[in-house]
């Protein structure tokens, strides 16, 4: 992404001397590290690659960078200095408002471990704001940075140098690029396109760059105006907040020791949409996500998630539509899926959206029930009533359980699961076993997940936004896997 911010000099973190920190292979006699460490920025959009560079003493020998998550390290990237101790690594920026990092040189025969300053940078979230006046579209491009300090994020437009392009739907909501239309932002972060015969629904696409930030779309802009909508404001109270929240990666994974896992899909750090979605994604760092809405919403990559968000932020504007977006690859027949999922209603006092996330057959075009389907969960607003359900296909019945005292609110993510076998479908949510049901009707399917925002025809809906932050597969061969217990069944 060739903006100014891009371009800033190199910020560096001078670390001192630390006390040595023997492990083992260690000895009493290693002499103590001393270390430098810089980053390239401390202000980076998700995917974006962040270099750290320095000096250990020591000479050649082996230097790792990690992300600290819940003060511990994570995810290391691993390299080795040369012989005169010089590093330079290499990562991508991750999703989270704040982001922290810390460099380590570990202990070696000879030398103490040292570790450097922990760098924090702040992720400027993307975002593209589409308007029309006549046949003039303009789209600008925004980021917004959270405070160090807590308080309200800062937003400032992105500068210049980013491809854009106009997109136009067509009938069977699949996004095309209008011929003739591309450009790229000028240095307030816009750019404007002209279309004699406009006539319909169109959005901008800010285009994934080179350096790993992924393409983002803008909101719909309409030619027509919006359906009339009946307004009704359904009282929709969110629940408490789950304190302990169910952690990430320790849901019914964890619990029945299905690790590890066969699949993983995330997008943490920017990974564009590769699916049907008309965003472009090329190169490795693609997921295979469909991008479908029928109304006012979009579907993108923000905040580390999948994230269906269902219409425009002016309270005044009306929303109305449904969202999808489905794990585009060839599935798979049996196995273990747990998924880690967020709904928030962020503009309430309206109708609210009905959120379903499952499994669908590979294949299925988005915007269709298909007669065989699981459905993880389905619950509607921040209502406790939660339905599972089990689409057995044509002329079957639909075999469902509603479980209650289920806590949606804007800070709960939710943790579900199944484990498909040729006898046996069971259900989890946050490690706990809720369901079961015969596992025959799904014989020869091949499964792919799915999250949906569904609307209630003819209303103004709240905004809200409802969110995948991870997808894991895992197949049935686990030694050590344990036995789920038994569960009510579904009727």
């Amino acid at each position: 992404m060739s903006t100014p911010r891009y371009l800033a000099s190199l910020i560096a973190a001078l670390v001192g001397i630390s006390a040595p920190l023997l492990t083992a292979g260690s000895t009493e006699s290693a002499t103590p590290t001393t270390g430098t460490a810089a980053i390239s920025t401390t202000k980076a959009t998700a995917g974006e690659t962040l270099t750290f560079s320095g000096r250990v003493s020591g000479g050649s020998r082996p230097v790792h960078t990690y992300r600290v998550y819940s003060g511990k390290l994570v995810t290391k990237v691993a390299g080795t200095s040369d012989a005169n101790g010089t590093y330079s690594l290499t990562r991508r920026m991750n999703g989270m408002p704040l982001e922290y990092y810390k460099v380590v040189a570990p202990a070696t025969s000879t030398s103490a471990a040292w570790t450097s300053a922990k760098f924090t940078v702040q992720n400027q979230m993307q975002d593209v704001v589409l308007t029309r006046s006549g046949t003039t579209f303009t789209a600008q491009l925004t980021l917004s940075t959270a405070n160090l300090d807590g308080s309200n994020g800062v937003t400032r437009n992105a500068g210049a140098g980013r491809a854009v392009v106009l997109q136009r739907q067509d009938a069977e909501r699949t996004w095309t690029t209008v011929t003739g239309q591309a450009g790229t932002t000028n240095s307030n972060g816009a750019v404007s396109f002209t279309v004699p015969d406009a006539n319909g629904t169109y959005r901008a696409l800010a285009g994934q760059t080179t350096d790993g930030v992924s393409a983002f779309p803008s909101f719909p802009v309409r030619t027509t105006p919006p359906p009339v909508l009946n307004q009704v404001n359904v009282h929709d109270p969110a629940g408490a907040t789950l304190n302990p929240m169910p952690n990430s990666g320790n849901g019914a994974a964890a619990k029945y020791n299905w690790w590890p896992e066969n699949g993983f899909w995330d997008t943490a750090l920017g990974e564009g949409m590769g699916g049907p979605a008309g965003q472009g994604c090329t190169g490795s760092n693609c997921t295979p996500w469909s991008d479908y809405a029928t109304g006012t919403g979009r579907v993108a990559i923000s905040d580390g998630q999948i994230a269906l968000d269902t219409g425009y932020p002016d309270r005044r504007l009306p929303v109305w539509g449904d969202l999808s977006s489905t794990l585009r690859f060839e599935g798979h027949a049996d196995g273990r899926w747990e998924m880690r999922v967020h709904h928030n209603q962020m503009v309430p006092g309206h109708t609210p959206y009905t959120s379903r996330v499952g499994l669908v057959p590979a294949g299925t075009p988005d915007g269709t029930i298909p007669a065989n389907r699981i459905v993880l969960a389905e619950w509607t607003g921040y209502n406790s009533r939660t339905l599972l359900a089990l689409g057995q296909g044509d002329g079957k019945p639909v075999l469902t359980r509603t479980i209650t005292g289920v806590q949606y609110s804007p800070r709960n993510w939710h943790n579900l699961a199944v484990q498909i076998t040729g006898t046996k479908i069971v259900w989890l949510l946050d490690g706990n076993v809720v369901g079961q049901a015969g596992g025959a009707a799904t014989l020869g399917t091949s499964w792919v997940p799915r999250i949906e925002m569904l609307s209630t025809s003819g209303r103004w809906m709240n905004r809200a936004r409802g969110g995948i932050d991870w997808v894991r597969y895992f197949t049935l061969s686990h030694a050590g896997a344990k036995t789920l217990p038994p569960a009510p069944s579904l009727q």
